[in-house]
């Protein structure tokens, strides 16, 4: 994993040129710099699959839609035990995109007629209310309108504006409602004011950002009835919330620069921060858990853990070990007491609770991911581009040793279902993604389960909420069709 060279980025910039117009419509970073410790998200849990799925339904958009969307990419913004939200953006500018909620059993719209409109992004709040965003214009100024949206019928119950100029870079559902973060950036394009005559020029363009620009945020919390609880602007270039609804905290971190600032949910007040001039090498982080947050200082020989609880008052400290990172994310967010912790030398879990060491392990110096309340995972050091490499599980509470699995670097990890853990991917391929090949491997034993070939080589697999989802490519890259797999 590599973590930012400071103030350095590489850019893949789209641009769209229409007329005489530029328009730039999205920047997807690549992140260069040092091997740091690596400690990904668990990947939700998945429904137990102890044989291989199979295929439950597939959508596009244009069976969703009608001809008009036909060529249009699908993607799922947003699911639940109740309903999977599919959203189709046509390739031409000047289109309007599409939304409609599917029965994740039978794959049947829930809505007597697709959502048809400007809408950006969707999410879905903890209590099961949808919420929509999109550019619009008001007094001659862009402003961000949020719709909230009964996700059984796709009836819009209520709407809100953010007058904040820019546009949404989030757009959270946290457990009683929203987090929208937009930024500041200037000259935004609304896409319902652009013409739709004529296809446009697509020019990409790769550069190197050595000195990116500064971003200021403003995130503002909604309840799920649309009611806007709190408003407030972090540090300059801290963005992306991260949630722990269980601790009522969120955090926003510069993932380039360092630094993080630790908020209260229901309130929107800070109650810990960290600038980027205090925060070390290898950089500082921290994990909201559900009594409150620990940091870690990493100065050279002085590794050390505090422990904090929601308003922000210290409790204690551990010294020798400092949280392990996630991907490009300073602030990681768990839902137990156990949190992943290394020394330089080796890995273990810590408890919140008590402040202590739980285990220990010198199997690897810095990879340890929790997959659940019962395991842990970790990845050996050699596991690198060309080689295979062990994914070894512990018992979280114990450090008791369970199956060890050989990973090939062509497989990256997927979720897991309670018992076994998932991996898309040829092990024999030197990059990522490849080939669609889903393989599970028991826990317990490190056996491999099941293996599942996708049907064709175009496709993707993805997790989105409980869901296990295949995604089809066009040659261009475009998201034709969704298909969910289950036992």
């Amino acid at each position: 994993m590599h973590i930012a060279d400071r103030g350095r980025r590489e850019a893949l910039v789209l641009f769209a040129l229409l007329a005489t117009a530029v328009l730039v419509f999205g920047v997807v970073t690549v992140v260069t710099g040092d091997e740091e410790p690596e400690q990904t998200f668990a990947a939700p849990i998945l429904e137990s699959m102890p044989t291989a799925p199979e295929m439950r339904w597939t959508a596009d958009a244009g069976s969703l839609f009608g001809n008009e969307f036909r060529d249009a990419g699908v993607v799922v913004p947003a699911a639940d035990d109740d309903v999977v939200i599919v959203q189709a953006t046509q390739t031409a500018i000047g289109k309007p995109s599409a939304l409609q909620a599917l029965d994740p059993d039978t794959g049947r719209p829930l809505w007597d007629t697709p959502r048809i409109g400007w809408d950006d992004g969707c999410a879905l709040s903890g209590d099961g209310q949808l919420a929509c965003t999109r550019r619009v214009r008001v007094d001659g100024a862009v402003a961000t309108r949020v719709s909230f949206l009964d996700p059984r019928t796709g009836t819009e119950e209520t709407t809100a504006l953010i007058r904040t100029a820019g546009s949404v870079t989030t757009l959270t559902g946290v457990g009683d409602g929203f987090l929208v973060e937009t930024n500041d950036i200037k000259n935004v394009v609304i896409p319902e004011e652009l013409s739709a005559s004529g296809p446009p020029k697509v020019e990409y363009r790769l550069e190197v950002v050595d000195d990116p620009p500064d971003r200021q945020m403003t995130i503002t919390k909604f309840d799920s009835q649309g009611h806007q609880a709190w408003s407030t602007q972090p540090p300059i270039n801290q963005a992306r919330p991260v949630v722990s609804n269980a601790g009522n905290l969120f955090a926003v971190s510069d993932t380039t620069r360092g630094g993080f600032t630790i908020y209260r949910l229901d309130t929107g007040k800070a109650v810990f921060a960290r600038t980027d001039s205090e925060s070390g090498t290898p950089p500082d982080a921290a994990v909201l858990h559900p009594s409150g947050f620990v940091t870690s200082r990493s100065d050279p020989g002085d590794y050390r853990l505090e422990f904090f609880d929601s308003n922000g008052a210290r409790t204690g400290e551990l010294a020798g070990w400092r949280v392990v990172p996630g991907d490009f994310e300073r602030v990681t967010a768990v839902d137990g007491d156990e949190i992943a912790v290394s020394s330089g030398s080796a890995v273990g879990v810590a408890s919140t609770r008590e402040r202590a060491m739980r285990w220990d392990t010198g199997m690897s110096k810095h990879s340890l991911e929790l997959l659940d309340d019962r395991y842990a995972t970790v990845e050996s050091d050699d596991y690198a581009q060309g080689r295979t490499g062990t994914w070894t599980v512990f018992d979280a509470q114990t450090g008791d040793q369970q199956g060890q699995a050989t990973i090939g670097y062509g497989q990256r990890y997927l979720g897991f279902d309670g018992t076994r853990l998932l991996f898309d991917g040829d092990p024999t391929a030197n990059h990522r993604p490849n080939v669609p090949i889903l393989s599970a491997y028991d826990a317990e034993t490190g056996r491999q389960s099941w293996r599942l070939p996708a049907p064709t080589d175009t496709a993707q697999w993805q997790v989105t909420g409980p869901y296990l989802l295949l995604i089809d490519y066009t040659a261009d890259f475009i998201s034709r069709s969704v298909t969910r797999y289950a036992p």
